[in-house]
């Protein structure tokens, strides 16, 4: 098992209403740097990302960012306070540095406009949805789960 990261945010839980710290508590791991150390990663931390770095971490191209267009990565987090798996949380990128983290919802439009997926997002969908994802290609995958969107 290779080192990893940790995206932070005060992430706001659906189920329970808690709002997480700033913290790797929600366990929102990532491979997303070149160089991983187990560093907590948030709003102000400079973070450059192309596709072929996204890929090699796991993330799924929804689409290219436009030049001077911000990033944005979808990633899953567990709620520390109710256990709750598979929370989606929208990490926005500007300028080479993180700009937001936040908790979004389980929808299409999160999806369209992301343009980077975790592997983890579209999978644990895909089960909540009762979709068969074992014998699908991966990059089919996003738009498999946005058909039962």
């Amino acid at each position: 098992m290779g080192m990893f990261d940790y995206f932070v945010g005060s992430l706001k839980c659906s189920t329970c209403r808690n709002i997480s710290k700033t913290d790797s508590s929600t366990n929102m791991q990532t491979k997303i740097r070149s160089k991983p150390q187990l560093d907590e990663i948030g709003v102000g931390h400079p973070l450059q990302v192309s596709q072929s770095l996204a890929e090699g971490a796991g993330y799924l191209t929804v689409q290219q960012p436009k030049l001077g267009e911000v990033t944005r990565l979808l990633d899953i987090w567990t709620c520390p306070f109710c256990g709750t798996p598979y929370n989606w949380a929208e990490i926005i990128i500007q300028n080479g540095v993180i700009k937001d983290v936040l908790a979004v919802a389980k929808k299409r439009e999160s999806i369209e406009q992301a343009h980077f997926v975790s592997d983890e997002c579209l999978l644990g969908l895909a089960a909540e949805l009762g979709l068969d994802y074992n014998h699908i290609d991966r990059h089919a995958l996003i738009q498999r789960v946005l058909q039962f969107l």
